[in-house]
């Protein structure tokens, strides 16, 4: 736990993801472009349970389709400018 504690408390950490590794590892062999968005939903040195209400559960996930979204329309525009120059 102190390990956490320290990483929280000196580094910034806030999320620890494990899954979505071999998603990335699985798309890597596979020659698949991938990326991965995730949000922090409770902070582990605090509890395990969520407490977030089903409205801010839905707005971690708009959030997140927001940030993929806009980094695609930002890469077709780059796309765009390089085509036209």
């Amino acid at each position: 736990m102190a390990f956490l504690h320290k990483a929280h408390d000196e580094a910034g950490v806030r999320n620890i993801e494990m899954e979505s590794t071999e998603f990335a590892a699985f798309c890597n062999r596979a020659g698949i472009p991938a990326a991965i968005v995730c949000a922090a939903l409770l902070n582990r040195l605090e509890g395990d349970q969520v407490k977030a209400t089903p409205e801010e559960l839905a707005q971690f996930s708009d959030n997140a389709q927001t940030v993929v979204i806009n980094y695609i329309r930002q890469q077709l525009e780059q796309q765009q400018k390089v085509v036209e120059a």
